[in-house]
């Protein structure tokens, strides 16, 4: 019996979901079939490739190809997009308020009439395909019904309808609202060259004429260049942010679309010319040796005329090639005119500091006329840095702190200048740059080129205000070795490099290297007390003060041992004086480390420095030439006393 009724049980569950699928299966089908008919026309807005609206103060023909809207009457044009979507919209989703079937219609064409519907005082014609299928549809438009807020309209079928009123508006929008108002498109990617020409008074220094061109790349690693006034670097940050806000330029009016005299505007003799030239095309028949010698495409020029009368803020326009005139708001004129010239790089060195190998400064000094003073920093590894034996003093061999110079080569690797000086100096003695200078100082970065290195020399001449027009701010006078320009740079940048080596010394006094395992034994001899030996034995530490029986104080010196190992500094502070209280002074400890194989470091410990905010002792490594500054909890680690734990015996 169990296995009958467990299959009369799965029958009539499948004879259910059977009658379910059954009773439901056209419930889709019949939902979307009501909606459909709630509305006039059964149509996808996207399908819609031709639309032509027509009513008593407009008349638009519009055609999509590619995508894109375009007006073919009255004017060529392109559309507005999004204004266009709104039509399509409208249509596609148009509902009636009441529906007036063709048997409801009392005289027929008589009444249509009456209705404003034969032919009818508004026509909205569409078509386009879906599937492979063509369609078309028609949407008259009739007069203002008695109920208020409603009019006449009528579909392609025998029924006719009273609809919103604000349907009816939002079909029929102005040519204005329709057309774009977009000036140029101007997508960085598609750009390869731009300029401007301009109407400049003669004491402006504004250029008359400003040319930049795609030397290669593309996207954020394009190359640009300009090419007039003169060949220099241009920056492509600012180029694309230049085009960016061409692409953005919107028409505030459109004035004529046949304007007969242009001069009533200003643009036979524009007072200025902006324009772009699109990349050409890869041609497929051509072979690509010869897509150089390919025609180059037209620019597409926009011409400014003469502010508008009676219309603060706006000028006239138009684009070379088209008869139609409209105004643009002259802020965004006037911004698109200065930023153009303002793209020239002005970075007073190019180069990646990631290519950087080797950092150079050379310095005069002004004890010792014709001599220099050198700072020379050489990459080791993939993050160290070391000075160089050309270094001045005492730094040669040592570590450089690499925070400081990586940190300095990346602002190197883009600073700005505030002002460019002279595009092409001649004579650079006025500022201070010519070789032999009193106050010439240079600085050298070399950089990995391929296989081989380059040096880009900056070099730094005088201090003093410009000339006018220019600013009237004292500025540092600068040139690099890749270009002619004299920059004027802001002279905080004296400050930003070393002028002693110690300022980049690494903070880790006794190496980055040194490990405690390294310091084999440490002498101390602290003022007060007796000199005392400490000898590593494994883990353990042994002290000849207390006969080698292992009672030190195990942490405390193993905590002295880690700081000796890794000692920083708070900051160098340069060349010893007396009140530093260092070599023999008789308050000096001195700290001896034996780090195998006859090798010893002594490191000293001096005074307190008063003059220092952060406070702190002067500490030395005997035999080097420069004083860093210790805390005072670091101090007192290392002079303080390895207390032994008193012994039975002593207790006694």
């Amino acid at each position: 019996m169990k296995p009958f009724r467990s299959t009369l049980f799965l029958l009539l569950a499948v004879a259910g979901l059977a009658l379910f699928f059954w009773l439901t299966r056209d419930a889709k089908g019949t939902g979307e079939q009501e909606r459909a008919k709630g509305k006039i026309f059964d149509f996808h807005g996207d399908d819609v490739t031709s639309l032509k609206l027509k009513g008593t103060d407009v008349a638009v023909s519009l055609e999509k190809k590619d995508g894109t809207w375009r007006i073919v009457e009255p004017v060529s044009s392109e559309a507005e997009r999004e204004a266009v979507l709104s039509i399509l919209g409208e249509l596609e989703f148009l509902q009636p308020r009441r529906t007036i079937t063709a048997n409801q219609i009392p005289d027929g064409e008589k009444s249509l009439a009456e209705w404003g519907l034969a032919p009818g005082n508004g026509r909205v014609d569409f078509a386009g395909s879906s599937n492979g299928r063509a369609f078309s549809g028609t949407l008259l438009i009739g007069r203002k019904a008695a109920i208020d807020g409603l009019c006449y309209a009528k579909g392609t079928g025998p029924d006719a309808y009273l609809i919103a009123t604000a349907s009816r508006d939002a079909l029929f929008k102005k040519l204005d609202d329709i057309r774009s108002h977009a000036v140029i498109h101007a997508p960085a990617a598609e750009v390869d060259q731009c300029g401007l020409r301009q109407k400049t008074p003669p004491q402006s220094d504004a250029p008359s004429e400003f040319q930049i061109s795609r030397a290669k790349g593309a996207g954020e690693a394009a190359e640009w260049r300009v090419e007039k006034p003169l060949s220099a670097p241009a920056s492509p940050a600012r180029v694309t942010a230049w085009l960016g806000l061409l692409d953005a330029l919107r028409v505030k009016q459109f004035i004529s679309d046949d304007a007969a005299d242009l001069s009533a505007y200003g643009l036979t003799a524009p007072a200025a010319q902006i324009w772009i030239r699109r990349q050409a095309p890869p041609s497929k028949a051509a072979p690509a040796k010869d897509e150089k010698n390919a025609p180059k495409p037209e620019p597409d020029t926009l011409l400014i005329g003469i502010p508008v009368p009676g219309v603060p803020g706006e000028v006239y326009a138009k684009r070379t090639g088209e008869s139609g005139v409209f105004t643009l708001p002259a802020e965004s004129v006037a911004k698109l005119l200065a930023d153009l010239p303002a793209a020239r790089d002005r970075k007073v060195l190019s180069f990646r500091a990631a290519d950087a190998v080797a950092f150079r400064a050379e310095l005069p000094k002004p004890s010792a006329p014709g001599a220099l003073s050198i700072v020379e920093v050489k990459r080791q590894g993939e993050t160290g840095w070391v000075f160089s034996e050309a270094t001045t003093g005492g730094a040669a061999g040592k570590e450089a702190d690499a925070a400081q110079v990586e940190g300095f080569l990346k602002g190197l690797s883009v600073m700005e200048a505030p002002l460019i000086i002279r595009d092409a100096a001649s004579d650079l003695r006025p500022y201070g740059l010519a070789n032999g200078d009193r106050a010439l100082i240079r600085l050298v970065v070399t950089v990995k080129k391929g296989e081989s290195t380059e040096d880009l020399v900056l070099s730094l001449g005088k201090i003093e205000k410009p000339l006018p027009p220019l600013p009237q701010t004292p500025v540092l006078y600068a040139v690099n070795s890749a270009q002619p320009f004299v920059y004027g740079l802001d002279i905080a940048f004296l400050t930003r490099f070393p002028r002693e080596a110690w300022r980049w010394r690494s903070p880790l006094v006794l190496g980055s290297d040194l490990k405690e395992e390294a310091i084999t034994s440490v002498t101390r001899v602290v003022p007060g007390r007796p000199p005392e030996t400490v000898k590593r034995a494994g883990a353990v530490f042994l002290s000849d003060r207390d006969g080698g029986d292992g009672t030190l104080q195990q942490e405390k010196v193993k905590e002295f041992w880690s700081k000796l190992a890794h000692l920083a500094t708070v900051h160098w502070i340069g060349a010893p004086i007396p009140a530093y209280g260092l070599g023999l002074a008789p308050d000096a400890v001195r700290i001896t480390l034996s780090l195998g194989e006859g090798e010893k470091k002594v490191l000293i410990l001096g005074a307190p420095v008063a003059a220092v905010p952060v406070g702190g002792r002067a500490a030395q490594i005997e035999g080097e030439s420069d004083v860093f500054l210790i805390s005072e909890a670091d101090y007192a680690l290392l002079s303080g006393s390895f207390a032994t734990v008193p012994t039975p015996s002593s207790k006694e």
